[in-house]
């Protein structure tokens, strides 16, 4: 029943212009039903639908996280996680820079990554020094597109990739820089075992429940 200007505004009762995002997350609520009137090819038409909440695990980017850790997957001292808000949130607005602000506009846009069919986006979050890493410890912040060849669409996939090496190496490929890491499987499976339990008080390769 609202009419919607050119900056997408519309004229609130009691509080003046507003933006029409303001019409669905603000005077209304899950199982109301809408009615939006569009012009398609020149002509109005009427569309109907009622409002539903997405549920957080529906979401590419976790919104929230309570009562339970991070899912992660730890191969040859690199780190991959799911990305999350709670995981940006803890860098505050003022200290994203790089890969982290990156990261951040992908949150805040994550279409093109769901209409490639992904459930959640995994990234390379950390690299520990480990011999088999060597040359890597300065990466973090890459979202993983494929390993071993297989297509990554969450934590799942990328544990399940590392049971298929290519010959004596994993090939991990990235959206950025560099693109492509190797981890030779042998001294990866050599630097998870020295992890376990070791300096870092890491007692699992995975967490993935």
């Amino acid at each position: 029943g609202f009419t919607i200007d050119s900056r997408g505004d519309y004229k609130d009762p009691q509080y003046g212009a507003l933006s029409a995002g303001h019409l669905v997350r603000g005077r209304a609520y899950v199982g109301d039903k809408v009615e939006i009137k569009v012009i398609r090819e020149g002509k109005e038409v009427t569309l109907n639908g009622t409002l539903a909440r997405k549920k957080p695990e529906d979401h590419l980017v976790l919104p929230y996280l309570f009562d339970k850790g991070p899912r992660y997957v730890l191969m040859g001292g690199l780190l991959f996680q799911e990305l999350s808000r709670p995981y940006l949130d803890a860098f505050g607005e003022e200290q994203r820079s790089g890969a982290i602000l990156r990261l951040a506009r992908i949150a805040t846009d994550p279409e093109k990554y769901e209409e490639e069919g992904r459930k959640k986006l995994v990234f390379l979050s950390l690299v520990l020094p480990t011999p088999g890493a060597q040359g890597y410890d300065k990466l973090g912040g890459q979202v993983v597109n494929k390993v071993n060849g297989k297509v990554i669409n969450d934590l799942n996939d990328l544990a399940e990739a590392f049971k298929s090496a290519k010959e004596t190496w994993h090939v991990i490929e990235l959206d950025d820089f560099p693109h492509i890491l190797h981890l030779d499987t042998f001294g990866a499976e050599r630097d998870n075992m020295r992890l376990l339990g070791g300096a870092y008080r890491i007692g699992s390769l995975k967490r993935l429940e």
